[in-house]
């Protein structure tokens, strides 16, 4: 599971056109969480999932189910 979200988070995040930088940044202020770049590429690298909430959030942001 872990590398599937990965994929797609990662697929989610370059259709935005955004780095992994830009996205943290923009994600932090609209949600109030304090997520690193590092943490995004653990995400996208299938190495950690995200707790629900973070995921609920980020389901949101990209407006996916």
């Amino acid at each position: 599971m872990n590398e599937e979200f990965g994929k797609r988070f990662k697929q989610l995040r370059t259709e935005t056109k955004l780095n992994q930088q830009e996205f943290v940044d923009l994600f932090n202020n609209k949600y109030n969480f304090n997520f690193t770049r590092q943490a995004i590429s653990l995400y996208e690298n299938g190495k950690r999932i995200p707790e629900i909430d973070a995921l609920t959030s980020f389901a949101e942001y990209f407006g996916v189910s």
